[in-house]
């Protein structure tokens, strides 16, 4: 059996090295994007089972980057955890059907959504 793949934007570095290692610890594979750089063209290269996406990264705003994926056909079904400080975005897309976990996320949290999620 394959490991899943995630692939995590997340500009805090102790954060996105917190996310990757715990993931990876249970058996799931990682790519960690610190900045939203190129994100659109590397899940077109490898599409990830997960995206785990932070809502303010300095290439990519989190809403902004959602609705582009949505758009594409080939995107409209990928499964996007958002992390996110900002209470008022988080519960504003919330709404709109994303799985949302609000800052500071505890480690246990993280890897029991990623499971549901990618259960699911």
């Amino acid at each position: 059996m394959t490991s899943k793949y995630i692939l995590i934007v997340e500009d805090d570095t102790n954060l996105g090295n917190i996310y990757s290692l715990s993931l990876e610890h249970v058996g799931y594979e990682t790519t960690l994007n610190r900045d939203g750089r190129d994100l659109c063209a590397m899940i077109v290269e490898r599409r990830p089972d997960l995206l785990i996406l932070d809502m303010h990264v300095p290439f990519s705003w989190g809403p902004e980057t959602i609705n582009k994926l949505r758009a594409k056909p080939e995107f409209a079904d990928l499964k996007i955890l958002v992390t996110t400080a900002d209470i008022v975005v988080g519960h504003s897309l919330e709404r709109e059907g994303e799985r949302v976990l609000i800052k500071p996320v505890q480690v246990a949290h993280l890897v029991k959504v990623v499971e549901e999620l990618l259960e699911a």
